[in-house]
């Protein structure tokens, strides 16, 4: 191997090791993966009194956050923090904006994978069948391997 491949090949992990890392993430609403229409996603965490925000990128199957993310999350302190988007739909011509705040844990990131499956009440049918579990106007179920999921009320 010559000098100029093992320069590059090191350049190359410390660049994607530098940037952070990426958890296996799926986001769907209603049963319906998202692949756009998110915007301002970011996670927020509280510490001692004070709150600190980092923007994250998300791609399907990936959830992108920044080194001094990931260092707050890892502090043994950190139990549970809050991740947000919104999330942007149309209703015939009339464009929607649903702002959605899910609560996660270090342990669900670390995981295999984790599916969010926002039920939004907007839906009746979702409304109908998810309602009874929640005062919010939409329900989160966080799928991990050997998680829980709710059953539908009929």
């Amino acid at each position: 191997m010559s000098s100029k491949s093992l320069i590059f090949i090191v350049v190359l992990i410390i660049g994607i090791h530098s940037y952070g890392q990426s958890p296996n993430v799926i986001i769907q609403v209603n049963d319906e993966l998202i692949i756009s229409g998110i915007a301002q996603t970011k996670i927020n965490i509280s510490e001692g009194g004070f709150n600190k925000s980092f923007w994250v990128d998300y791609f399907p199957g990936k959830l992108i956050l920044s080194q001094s993310a990931w260092e707050m999350i890892r502090k043994d302190s950190i139990g549970t923090f809050e991740f947000q988007f919104d999330y942007y739909t149309f209703k015939g011509q009339k464009s929607e904006i649903k702002n959605f705040k899910i609560v996660l844990s270090k342990s669900l990131l670390w995981g295999d994978y984790l599916i969010i499956n926002i039920y939004d009440f907007r839906d009746r049918k979702y409304r109908k069948w998810y309602g009874p579990y929640t005062e919010k106007d939409y329900l989160v179920e966080l799928k991990y391997p050997n998680g829980p999921i709710y059953a539908r009320y009929k």
